[in-house]
């Protein structure tokens, strides 16, 4: 089942860091590669303060001129700037959006692999980079991101807890949103089985992400050489 931010946004061609499954749990533990390069870890931070005070003119000024915000068309600091301030045509623009893009710069980050001596390229946060079993489709793929997360027997807190989870990986089977909001920050639990079969159960979404959720992406300028802010987007 697909993430309902995921579900809403397409056309990427996504490409995945898959291995083997592994006969242990396998794990996806927090790591941040920014200070591997200062220049790139100062933009990063500047951009994390200035989302932090909501300060939407600073956020624009850090951002890529023709800054990527999804796979339909929208990009530039123009749309930034409308989708920061709030858009009544799209669901997710105002307060969602702002803090969709500081869950993301809070959660550190890890470099392209493939390219990271030839075309540099950094992505917040960790899981987008993050490995997991190969015979998980992406968007069935889920993330833990605290230590001792709660794994509950049914979907609601009132169910006993029957394990606790630790940055492991699962494998997702259903969603259950609130039905008391439609408002995509408010906490939904979600039923999972964790990659080495070991734990079946439900978490609260805040404990989790999915690799193809939201992810802010940093390159160097080809001509200048200075690092920049060239995406935040999300889906498939």
């Amino acid at each position: 089942m697909r993430h309902p931010i995921a579900a809403a946004l397409a056309g990427l061609a996504f490409t995945a860091m898959a291995i083997p499954a592994p006969a242990q749990p396998f794990k996806a533990y927090p790591v941040d590669e920014a200070g591997e390069e200062p220049e790139l870890q100062a933009l990063r931070d500047s951009l994390l303060e200035a989302v932090r005070r909501r300060d939407t003119d600073a956020v624009v000024a850090l951002a890529a001129p023709d800054i990527v915000l999804s796979f339909g068309g929208h990009y530039g600091t123009e749309t930034l700037r409308q989708w920061l301030d709030g858009d009544s045509d799209v669901p997710w623009a105002g307060p969602v959006y702002w803090q969709w893009l500081q869950d993301v710069l809070e959660l550190g980050g890890m470099w392209w692999g493939p390219t990271r001596e030839t075309d540099p390229q950094f992505c917040a946060p960790y899981t987008f980079y993050a490995e997991y079993p190969a015979d998980i489709d992406p968007f069935d793929v889920i993330m833990i991101i605290r230590d001792d997360a709660p794994l509950h027997s049914g979907p609601g807190p009132e169910h006993p807890v029957i394990a606790t989870l630790s940055y492991d990986i699962a494998e997702v089977f259903e969603q259950y949103p609130s039905p008391a909001t439609d408002d995509l920050t408010d906490p939904y639990w979600v039923s999972i089985r964790t990659a080495d079969g070991a734990h079946e159960g439900y978490v609260v979404s805040t404990d989790l992400r999915w690799p193809v959720d939201y992810r802010a992406c940093f390159s160097r300028d080809p001509e200048s050489g200075a690092w920049i802010w060239e995406s935040f987007l999300g889906g498939d």
